[in-house]
Order: structure tokens, then sequence, then C-alpha cells
């Protein structure tokens, strides 16, 4: 019998190599190692040291990658440095902004501003720091918006999806590959698996009432991972709402994979400017589309993702004279206007205009 030591890893055995081993047993243990159910992954290190012992060379591509939850981070800068983002806080120009404009911000629909005044005062409502009363509070205003947005001209409408998997890799200090993976509470996009991450645009994070700046670094690492999918993409750029239902602050992560973050907001006074910021990432999302390249605006064509953004948004101090390889060679293809009507905002194609 082997003698056996507990690695950070697992179970590592060492010593005498178990040669009473059958190849059929053999064969078990590889296909076992290979096929582990959800849940019994922390079993693949006591797998592949058995193999191992058994005189068995596992490949690198082969072995389990260490994992971290997103959650672990305790901080934006230390999740900034892991994942080699461009982050300096307490600097204007990390700071994000939406620029003025006069067009009116439609009210939200009474009926759901009734619910989430009902959870947040209702006598039967035990407790409203819950992250669950966050949660239902913020589905209500990102589908309140969606309705306000009346998409049916688009090609492909944004959903919305709960509790979304994402992940994403990096290498610690020691060349070690690690996997942070979590749950984004609200995601938007294009996909109807959410499990696609690349076709997501927007991540809504929420965190029980008083916490909503913990949630940052947690945000950010979804944000990275659904950038870091987007690769392939020409436009990388992902918008984040983070929130606790009182506290709203919003991000974004540039395709330079700067971060930028907004001064916080508060429902109680700033709640028109909140919609505002909600509805304008909504229509940057769906200009993002590659159904809808590039967006009429106004009358105005605009043809270059970045500068575009631009228009609507100040991304830190000298942002104005900043642009992006690229955007200044305008794409053919469907244009969509953004219109308002009656208090509504309305996205139209060009060939029904």
């Amino acid at each position: 019998m082997s003698k056996r030591r507990i690695t950070d890893d697992g179970v590592e055995y060492i010593g005498t190599p178990l040669a009473s081993i059958t190849e059929a047993q053999l064969a078990a243990l590889q296909e076992a190692r290979s096929t582990l159910p959800l849940g019994l992954e922390s079993l693949s290190p006591l797998l592949e040291s058995i193999l191992a012992a058994c005189g068995e060379v596992v490949p690198p591509h082969r072995r389990p990658i260490a994992t971290r939850t997103a959650t672990d981070l305790r901080g934006t800068t230390e999740a900034a440095i892991i994942l080699d983002v461009d982050y300096k806080p307490n600097s204007m120009d990390f700071v994000l902004e939406l620029k003025e404009n006069e067009q009116e911000v439609p009210e939200m629909n009474p009926h759901y501003a009734a619910v989430i005044e009902d959870l947040k005062t209702n006598q039967y409502v035990c407790s409203r720091t819950d992250e669950a009363i966050t949660r239902t509070i913020l589905g209500l205003v990102l589908v309140d918006r969606l309705n306000q947005l009346e998409d049916m001209d688009v090609s492909c409408r944004l959903l919305l999806s709960a509790e979304v998997p994402v992940s994403v890799k990096y290498v610690d200090e020691h060349g070690k590959p690690i996997l942070l993976k979590g749950r984004a509470d609200w995601a938007l996009g294009y996909g109807t698996d959410k499990r696609n991450t690349g076709s997501l645009l927007i991540i809504v994070e929420a965190k029980p009432g008083g916490n909503a700046s913990v949630g940052m670094p947690q945000m950010l690492v979804y944000m990275a991972a659904i950038q870091d999918a987007r690769q392939d993409r020409t436009n990388k750029t992902v918008f984040g709402m983070l929130s606790d239902g009182t506290n709203y602050t919003f991000a974004c992560l540039n395709n330079n994979k700067r971060l930028l973050i907004s001064r916080n907001f508060q429902w109680l006074f700033d709640r028109q400017t909140i919609l505002r910021h909600i509805d304008r990432i909504l229509l940057d999302a769906i200009q993002s589309s590659p159904h809808t390249t590039p967006v009429k605006l106004k009358n105005s064509n605009i043809c270059g993702y970045t500068r575009y953004l631009q228009g609507s948004w100040k991304f830190g101090e000298d942002s104005d004279d900043e642009g992006e390889e690229g955007d200044e060679d305008e794409e053919e293809g469907d244009l969509v206007d953004v219109i308002e009507r009656n208090g509504h905002i309305f996205l139209r194609s060009k060939k029904s205009a």
C-alpha cells in the first residue's frame, strides 16, 4: 500500500506504485476521471494521483485546473490586476459619465413602480437586506425599461436571463492557470442559451441592502469573462450595473480593457437619472449587435461604435479626444432609427421608415 499526503489540490499518492492494478481497473479509472458528474469534480485530483502512481503520465491539457469563485476577490484593484484590466481608483481618467441630453426619460410603468415600492415598505417582508429582494427589484426595473424600449422592428431582441454562469481564466504569479467562476444575477444579450457567454452584452449584479459597493470586483470578473468570450468580435465593450435596490453604480469595460465606473446614484433622489443610464445602456447594446450596424440616430449616421458611444458617454477626462482603430470606416448594412414618440422610445429599421 502506498503512502499518501494531503496537498492544496487534493490527495497526492507517493511511494510504492500500485503495481497490482489490472488493465481493466486502469481503464475504469481513466473513464471515471473523464466522466465525473457535476459536483464531484473535487475527486479529480485523487484520480489523477492514483493514475500517476500507476505509471500513467497525464498531459497538461488533461490536468484539472484550480478554481476560485468571483466572491473570493476583496477589492476592485485586486480583481483588475488579476484580470489584466486597466484601472486606477480615485482617478478622473477612469470615471464613467453619461452626457446630458434633452430627451425625456419615459416614466416607469406605475404597476411596476408600485410593486417595487411595496417590496421596500411592506410589513410582511421580513428582511429588506436579502439579496433575493434586490434581485427581484432589479428584474422589475429591467423588464420595465425593455418594455419602454419597444424594439419591435429590430432583427434580434435583447433577452434577459437570470443566474447566468460565467468563468474566465488567468495565470497566477507562479504561472499556474486559475479558473474564476461565478453566476451573474442578471445578464442581457442576444443568445437564447445563457451559457453562450459571447452573446452577452450587459451584466447586472445584485447585492443585499447596504452592501452594493462590495460587488464591484465580482461584477468586473463577469464583465471580463464576457469580453474574453467576445475576442473574435469587432465590439468587445461590456456594460455593467451594480445595485442593492437603493444605490446604483454603472460600469463599462471598453475594447482596451479599461474599467470606467460612474458615481453612485440613489433611487430616492436620482430615479430619473438611473433610468436614463439604463435606457442608454440598452440602446447601446442594441447598436453593438451585428444585426443593427451602424445606427441612424436623429437622422445622423453613426459609423464606428466607439465614436457612437462617445456621443453619449464621457470615458474619463480626455475621452472626447480619443479614438480607436477601425472607427473611420463606415460599414454598410441596415440602419436603425432611434426615435421618441409620445414619451416612448422606438427602434425602427431604415427599410420601414
